[in-house]
């Protein structure tokens, strides 16, 4: 599973209205509850930038990031900041996938570094939400592409925005399954001699089910997520031992994709 990589949206830090110290700080808290709550749903966030977050200069363009949240006040939300993932530049990140050369994603006829990234990686872009762009959970913009020593004609594109809570309604389920490879069926993993297969709306206890090939429905075990003992069948116990590594080693994947089964979601896929 690749980890959720968001890209900030460098045409937001700046606000196109005239603007009070009280509203840009709002914004920032606002974006700041924002990657809360991504980072309960994706512990493994990574933000990518062109500058350290806390270089940003923010609101009219004379106070950064830092100098905003200074002191005493907003020391929580400071220390949550300073806990985060970041990659600055975006090219230091390991899994980096740039845009090809000449490709350029323009909002309103302005180059959008965040934007063009976010399309390249179909991922989302972090904004602070001023009005009357920021504020929306998509952001329409035109992408430009160099394909035979020529650019293509403009394509609308629209990319995820991320600045208040309210947008995770919508981008949830995208953040959620970001990185991952999701199963066409049950099919949960298919190695090391043995298959394992999660059924939609299955009864609890969160369990798996243990089969000896993808082409049978015969189900040679049942084993509890939680301590991955086995429910019932007798499977032999050099394949016990290869189930209990692992599902050892995937048991966050598998109490994930209990969650999406029985949401009448598919699992993903998870590895050797």
């Amino acid at each position: 599973m690749r980890r959720l990589v968001l890209f900030w949206n460098e045409l937001s830090f700046l606000s196109e209205q005239p603007v009070s110290q009280e509203a840009v700080v709002s914004k920032i808290l606002s974006t700041i509850n924002v990657l809360r709550a991504i980072k309960h749903i994706r512990p493994d966030l990574l933000i990518c930038g062109e500058r350290p977050m806390t270089k940003f200069l923010l609101g009219d363009g004379t106070q950064s990031l830092s100098m905003i949240l200074g002191g005493d006040t907003y020391r929580e939300e400071w220390r949550f900041i300073a806990s985060l993932d970041n990659a600055s530049p975006v090219e230091s990140h390991e899994g980096f996938v740039g845009p090809n050369y000449l490709d350029e994603v323009t909002f309103q006829e302005r180059p959008a570094i965040g934007l063009s990234l976010a399309v390249k990686n179909d991922s989302a872009v972090l904004s602070f939400g001023y009005f009357p762009y920021w504020d929306r959970e998509q952001i329409s913009a035109y992408q430009i592409r160099w394909e035979n020593d020529e650019t293509t004609k403009p394509e609308a594109v629209t990319i995820p925005n991320l600045s208040q809570e309210r947008h995770l309604t919508s981008h949830a389920q995208k953040i959620q399954d970001y990185g991952l490879t999701i199963s066409p069926s049950s099919l949960v993993h298919e190695g090391d001699g043995f298959v394992v297969r999660m059924y939609a709306n299955d009864h609890p206890p969160p369990h798996f089910h243990v089969l000896l090939r993808t082409d049978t429905s015969e189900t040679v075990a049942r084993c509890l997520i939680s301590t991955l003992e086995i429910m019932d069948g007798t499977p032999p116990s050099a394949l016990r031992r290869k189930i209990l590594e692992w599902g050892r080693i995937h048991a966050e994947g598998l109490r994930a994709n209990w969650a999406r089964c029985r949401a009448g979601e598919r699992p993903q896929i998870l590895g050797a």
